[in-house]
């Protein structure tokens, strides 16, 4: 089992428990690790036999920007559930989506992983 992993991703989403805040985008930090078999690609040296990790920011970008949701839990289920809807190769993924909010903290957070047969 391999891994692709995207850090430090910097995303938009109107996301938060009050309207005011969901009226306006904030800004998230995401980093995703897609755990898939990365033999294939490594035997054929073809994009074809893996997942394009551009293709997965966007779409990343794209969920986030257009799925309202009030708790960083809730956005990650949604951005699992499109990364496996359109990318049949990925076994699981871990999120971690974090926001900066409180002035006393660097970032708060969520960590979760997800498998293709929980969803």
């Amino acid at each position: 089992m391999g891994v692709i992993r995207i850090q430090n991703l910097k995303l938009k989403s109107f996301i938060g428990v009050t309207v005011e805040e969901r009226s306006f985008p904030s800004l998230l930090l995401m980093n995703v690790d897609l755990h898939l078999s990365l033999l294939s690609a490594a035997r054929s040296d073809s994009i074809t036999d893996t997942i394009n990790y551009e293709s997965v920011i966007d779409l990343l970008k794209d969920t986030c920007l257009t799925e309202s949701a009030e708790l960083l839990e809730h956005l990650s289920l949604k951005c699992a559930r499109a990364l496996f809807h359109t990318f049949p190769l990925l076994d699981s993924v871990t999120i971690e989506i974090c926001k900066n909010i409180f002035t006393e903290t660097g970032a708060v957070g969520i960590l979760e992983s997800f498998t293709r047969e929980a969803l």
